[in-house]
């Protein structure tokens, strides 16, 4: 059923905000989360309205400059490196729509499996072009580490394909906001924080 896959991607997106984002706001970087949220609702904006890590890198420089005052070399290092390689949603989401296939072609996964789709999902994300849509050629590579036939692959792929928009602007917001939260911790540790102006 696409609905739970939808419902499964947008709860993934919500749990890792909550559960990993906003704690390293919070205690690592320390910084009002709210306020922190508030700052980079642009960046956020932008990363649902195009699906895309790389259309967001612009917004996010300018605000981790700007807005978050973090010195220009951790924020031009760290933001393009994880709008690169960052990928939070993306390995989520080929997680989420791996179990998803293999169920729609009637494999019931085993611990070994998830354990191989987790892994693969994983280093697939890591790969993928930070462009939209681009997780589902990922799925070819993770299913087929499983058994799953290219043609199998093919009928999955061109289901999910017509909602795959939605889910994927979803999923980019958790990898925009990890991005930016990534960067306001190193530049923590680094204490590469610019003073506002006037102090």
């Amino acid at each position: 059923n696409i609905g739970w896959l939808a419902v499964g991607v947008a709860a993934g997106v919500i749990l890792q905000i909550l559960f990993v984002h906003v704690p390293l706001i919070a205690f690592v970087a320390r910084r009002p989360v709210l306020r922190f949220y508030r700052t980079i609702v642009d960046a956020l904006a932008v990363a649902f309205s195009t699906a895309s890590s790389a259309a967001t890198l612009p917004v996010a420089l300018r605000i981790a400059l700007e807005d978050l005052r973090i010195a220009p070399g951790v924020a031009k290092t760290v933001l393009p490196i994880g709008a690169s390689i960052g990928k939070d949603g993306t390995a989520m989401y080929v997680g989420l729509l791996s179990i998803f296939a293999l169920q729609a072609v009637g494999v019931e996964p085993d611990l070994s499996m998830l354990a191989i789709v987790l892994l693969t999902g994983a280093l697939a994300a890591f790969g993928t072009a930070p462009i939209p849509s681009a997780s589902l050629f990922m799925l070819a590579a993770v299913l087929s580490a499983v058994g799953v036939s290219p043609e199998q692959t093919a009928l999955v792929v061109g289901f999910v394909l017509p909602f795959d928009r939605l889910l994927d602007m979803t999923r980019t917001v958790a990898s925009a906001s990890a991005n930016l939260t990534v960067t306001a911790v190193v530049a923590r540790w680094e204490k590469a924080i610019e003073p506002e102006a006037g102090k």
